[in-house]
């Protein structure tokens, strides 16, 4: 089941920090990079987010995290977080099937060019490359776009 998180309140804000940090975790060791920004976030820093977050539940614990800023003109794919426990089961699919039903005319995401398993699931669902650059850290990143 997917429903909204009331990031703003202080015990969902922790929830949400500390699947961040077991996913982005396995995401920085897949990168190779010690310093990963996901990883930096606070707990007063979700609480405060302008984005919506929605939450996968499974016997009433959050195994997956999607986070977005919606709009008609864009929605905007901030973070797609699955608890590494449950990787593979589909549930990173469902939170974008999910979100691809908002009424957008433009879906964006960004993730690291090394991020595989990320890009394979943005293109299954019809997105496309639209950019590639680096960062000051010696990460490439790409953007992806899907249009309705």
């Amino acid at each position: 089941m997917i429903k909204k998180l009331e990031h703003e309140n202080e015990e969902i804000a922790g929830k949400i920090r500390q699947l961040f940090q077991l996913a982005y975790q396995v995401e920085a060791d897949l990168l190779g990079i010690e310093t990963f920004p996901p990883l930096q976030r606070t707990i007063s820093n979700i609480k405060n987010s302008p984005t919506h977050f929605y939450g996968y539940f499974i016997e009433n614990k959050i195994m997956g995290i999607i986070e977005i800023e919606y709009s008609k003109e864009e929605t905007e794919i901030h973070s797609l977080v699955v608890h590494p426990d449950f990787f593979r089961r589909g549930i990173g699919k469902k939170m974008l099937g999910f979100i691809l039903k908002k009424d957008s005319k433009v879906y964006s995401v960004q993730t690291a060019l090394k991020n595989i398993p990320a890009i394979k699931l943005y293109e299954s669902e019809g997105f496309d490359l639209q950019k590639k650059w680096k960062t000051t850290e010696d990460l490439y990143l790409i953007k992806l776009i899907k249009k309705s």
